[in-house]
């Protein structure tokens, strides 16, 4: 409601029949979240002065043009960018409705004046030293109130530096230094981050060490939910031999912040305090290629779904393990962003996990799905195989990612 700051405060009943048409208005539908149900999902496209004019008639009652074109210039365009950067492998059908008279198929040239990635704002490799600059490139200038404000930012990479000096300790020295194992410092780090912190909490979804806890090596890969009253956080800490970074993740977008290296030496090194950001996104001008192959990761070889049986392509098969015993997530995770064409099968051990990577592929423009202890996600540009993964996915998987209390109770036996 315009009139009750943007809220939702309306409610309406509705009564389906069988065989009723759902028309749902908006382009949030193309958010994986919803454009894994939708059947068919319709962008209408115009050119920027067309949608201009339309916007100035339409708020002449309220809005004066000087304020039209200001606000259609500062806050619409951009948004439109950023979210059409990000989600629009979830559009099945793009049209250029700049005469909505004759609406047409869109064309390259309509759609690359959206994707021009030399003004998307969301499209950029951020080098800084100020962590002020970086809390402005993740969180997009957006209201403290409704994400987190620059102190509660900080004191995630406090935490994060805490986590690297552990696994100096850790993984720097003998066994017989060592007064506990890595995955209760951990708990107990996590510990003290809660209690100094009373709004802000950090929960842990998953933690590499239990795996290589006696060989006590690198990678290492640290999965948290960082809540404040409503807002959610996901969190990936990942240390590898020769670099450490930060996966950042929210509705509003998914941050890799790469840091530098864990020493494990047991003499001090200079501290680096450069920072690299990157978006992950999971942007149009891939889809305009042409599909030559599917490269798909998966834990074994007879994984492979039929939707991709039947596509006559070649399939490069990328085989991961069950679970994390072999390859981390956030180096699957890499793989998979990193190949034009692929389709992404994870088994994990508990729901919480499904839930956690889900809302970061989606966050990223992903189209996931799941079916009981699996994750799918799906980074095709092919119409047809995006179509084919959609019907799959309604005959095999669950509708909804949600965590429910049955997912709950099974977690809590393997805490």
């Amino acid at each position: 409601s315009r009139e009750d700051d943007g809220k939702c405060t309306h409610q309406v009943d509705f009564y389906f029949q069988q065989q009723a048409v759902i028309i749902c208005e908006g382009h949030y539908t193309s958010r994986p979240e919803l454009a894994v149900n939708i059947d068919l999902n319709i962008c209408l496209l115009s050119n920027k002065q067309e949608l201009l004019n339309r916007k100035i008639d339409r708020v002449k009652q309220y809005r004066s043009p000087q304020k039209a074109i200001d606000y259609f210039w500062s806050v619409d365009v951009p948004s439109f960018k950023y979210h059409f950067s990000r989600f629009s492998k979830g559009i099945d059908l793009l049209i250029d409705n700049s005469d909505f008279t004759k609406p047409i198929l869109a064309k390259e040239t309509v759609i690359s004046e959206w994707t021009d990635h030399n003004s998307i704002p969301s499209d950029f490799n951020l080098l800084a030293n100020s962590k002020q600059d970086l809390f402005q490139g993740i969180f997009n200038n957006s209201s403290p109130s409704s994400t987190l404000g620059f102190d509660d930012f900080e004191s995630i990479l406090d935490f994060s530096d805490d986590l690297s000096i552990l696994l100096k300790d850790c993984l720097g020295y003998s066994l017989q230094d060592c007064e506990s194992d890595l995955v209760s410092r951990i708990l107990d780090l996590v510990s003290i981050y809660n209690n100094s912190s009373p709004k802000a909490k950090l929960e842990i979804i998953s933690n590499s060490a239990v795996y290589d806890e006696y060989y006590r090596v690198l990678p290492h890969s640290l999965a948290v939910v960082y809540r404040k009253n409503s807002f959610r956080l996901n969190l990936i800490f990942y240390a590898t031999e020769t670099s450490s970074s930060i996966i950042f993740s929210w509705k509003g977008g998914t941050y890799n912040l790469l840091k530098g290296q864990v020493n494990t030496s047991i003499e001090d090194a200079p501290k680096d305090d450069s920072y690299q950001l990157t978006q992950i996104s999971n942007l149009l001008s891939s889809s305009l290629a042409n599909t030559e192959k599917i490269n798909l990761i998966a834990p074994t070889d007879f994984m492979v779904p039929e939707f991709i049986k039947s596509s006559d392509l070649p399939t490069n098969k990328i085989y991961i393990g069950l679970e994390q015993k072999i390859t981390l997530f956030p180096e699957i995770l890499k793989c998979f962003l990193t190949s034009a064409e692929s389709f992404l099968i994870q088994r994990f051990a508990k729901y919480s996990e499904i839930e956690f990577y889900s809302m970061i592929l989606c966050s990223s423009g992903y189209q996931v799905s799941s079916s009981f202890n699996y994750l799918f996600a799906l980074n095709l540009s092919s119409q047809r195989l995006r179509d084919g993964f959609k019907v799959w996915s309604w005959r095999n998987c669950s509708r909804s990612l949600a965590f429910s209390k049955a997912h709950e109770l099974h977690d809590s036996y393997l805490q």
